[in-house]
Parts: C-alpha cells; sequence; structure tokens
C-alpha cells in the first residue's frame, strides 16, 4: 500500500482530473451564471492553492486550468423605461349661473318747477323734462299735475271791478297759479301767470332755468348780490312800513311784435320778475311772465 503523496506528473494528472470532476458537476447544475462562475472559481481557487502546497509552480497550475478565471462582470441592469407619473387633474371649478332679471329703471317723477319768461316747465329727476306749459295755453294740464304732486290747492275767485271777466287763483303753500282775466291771446296776452314765495312746494324746487339769473338760476332765498341782471335795479320804499324793495327782471326773452302802429318802435317782451327785501337783499318772490308793458 502507497503512504507517500502524489508529486510530480502524477500530480498534476490527478489535479487535472478533479478539475474535469468539478467542471462537469457545476455544469449539470441549473444554476444561475453569476452563481456558476463564483462556485467554479471558488473550486479553481482552492485546488490552485493544494497544487502550491504540494509543490506545483504558479505557471503549471495555470497550464493545467487550475487557476481560477477572473471575476465575470456583472450582467448590465436593463433599464426599464418607467412612464412618467400623468398629472393629477386640476379641479374644475364650477360656477353655478344665476338667473338675472332685468330690472327696469325707474321712471322719473317730476323735482323742480321752472320758471321761465315763455313758459313753466316740470324737471324730472334724472335731470329730463317731464313736461312744459307755454303760458299762451289754457292753464288746466298744468294744475292737474300740480294738484297730482301737492295735493288739493286753495281755490279762489278773484273777480275785478268790471263785468263779465273774473280769475281764479290756485294756492299751494309758496307757490300761486292764477288764470288770465281774459283768454290767451298770444303774442302779447298769456292766459295765466306763477307767482312764487319759496324757494320749495312739497318735494318741488321752484327756480328759474339754469343760465337765468344765475348758472343754477334764481330761486327765492338767493342773494341779488349773486343774480346778473339784463336790467337795473329799481328801489320800491313802502313808506307805511318803511320797509324796502328792490325789483328787477331777469331771462328776458325775445322781442315780441309791437303792440300796435303807434307802438312800433317800443321794444315788448316778456321776462321773470324779481322782488328782494332791500335791507337782507334776499330774493323774497318771482313771477312770471313780466311784461315791460305791465304784468
Amino acid at each position: 500500500m502507497r503512504t507517500e503523496p502524489p508529486h510530480g506528473d502524477e500530480l498534476a494528472r490527478l489535479l487535472a482530473s478533479m478539475r474535469e470532476q468539478v467542471l462537469e458537476q457545476t455544469e449539470d447544475e441549473p444554476a444561475p451564471r453569476v452563481r456558476e462562475s463564483r462556485l467554479r472559481n471558488g473550486v479553481l481557487g482552492a485546488l490552485a492553492a493544494i497544487a502550491l502546497l504540494l509543490g506545483v509552480g504558479a505557471g503549471a497550475a495555470f497550464a493545467f486550468g487550475l487557476w481560477p478565471d477572473g471575476p465575470e462582470p456583472e450582467p448590465a441592469a436593463i433599464s426599464t423605461p418607467t412612464a412618467a407619473p400623468s398629472a393629477a387633474p386640476s379641479p374644475t371649478t364650477t360656477i353655478e349661473q344665476e338667473e338675472y332679471t332685468a330690472v327696469p329703471a325707474p321712471d322719473p317723477v317730476p323735482a323742480v318747477i321752472e320758471i321761465s319768461s315763455e313758459r313753466v316747465a316740470v324737471i324730472a329727476d334724472d335731470g329730463s323734462e317731464f313736461a312744459a306749459y307755454s303760458y299762451f295755453e289754457e292753464p288746466a294740464p298744468l294744475i292737474a299735475l300740480l294738484t297730482e304732486q301737492l295735493g288739493e290747492p286753495v281755490v279762489t275767485e278773484v273777480r275785478p271791478q268790471w263785468e263779465g271777466y273774473s280769475s281764479t287763483r290756485y294756492e299751494w303753500n309758496g307757490f300761486v297759479l292764477s288764470d288770465g282775466i281774459y283768454p290767451p291771446d298770444p303774442p302779447h296776452g298769456p292766459g295765466f301767470y306763477v307767482h312764487a314765495t319759496a324757494a320749495a312746494v312739497g318735494d318741488l324746487v321752484v327756480r328759474t332755468p339754469p343760465g337765468v339769473g344765475t348758472a343754477a338760476g334764481v330761486s327765492v332765498g338767493d342773494s341779488t348780490a349773486d343774480i346778473v341782471a339784463e336790467e337795473s335795479w329799481s328801489e320800491n320804499p313802502n313808506p307805511e312800513t318803511g320797509q324796502a324793495w328792490r325789483s328787477t327782471r331777469i331771462g328776458i326773452g325775445e322781442p315780441l311784435p309791437p303792440l300796435s302802429p303807434a307802438t312800433s318802435e317800443f321794444e315788448a317782451n316778456f321776462g321773470v320778475w324779481v322782488t328782494a327785501d332791500a335791507e337782507s337783499g334776499l330774493v323774497v318772490e318771482l313771477i312770471a311772465p313780466s311784461a315791460n308793458y305791465g304784468v
């Protein structure tokens, strides 16, 4: 029985035989490639170490295929494209549309009684002309409108000294309408007159049109210092009371036809009569139409 270990060529053949057996066993196992390579290199490394211990040089071990292969590269990782996460849908704001019913603008209502040399106009709260009445018309429509706006007037019959004629006076607090003693007779004979002694009657302001007397018009209570008059002021003292009045006409209208052939050189016209307290200088009444040949 042999007790000496193999050496030389005999050892080399023994190691080569062992290598073949190792390779056959690793090929029979269905191990992953990486595991197979590592296992084979580990066994070959062990055989190479044994060969070196038993005196087989590194060159002989490499020649017999006992030297382990270098580490095989890891398989490249396969990049799988990842779908970008889809943006979350933005929240949708739903605006509920409400049904709107068009509200009609309120109808204009009377706000101003405007006194000029030619007519009485009623101005609405939106600045529009609500109604207008010439002095040469019958006053019934104007009386009806004022009654609707201001209530029932105080009615007084005025009879002159001569037979067959009369005048009716319709008075609201601070505003008077007097129909003419004679029927309307244009262009010289008005059918009615108005007389204001207050700046407002009820809810209606009473004034001359803007631009007549002042830029804003003239009302009772205004200062005569602000009034631009076409005619000079006249002084009218009252000998019984000692109170003095100042008077003039403003807003003078277009010249009228001659009253008669004898007065063809006289320029007749209408205006708005203004009376003021001489001491205070404040307007106390407006009268229209005021003719330069008598009111």
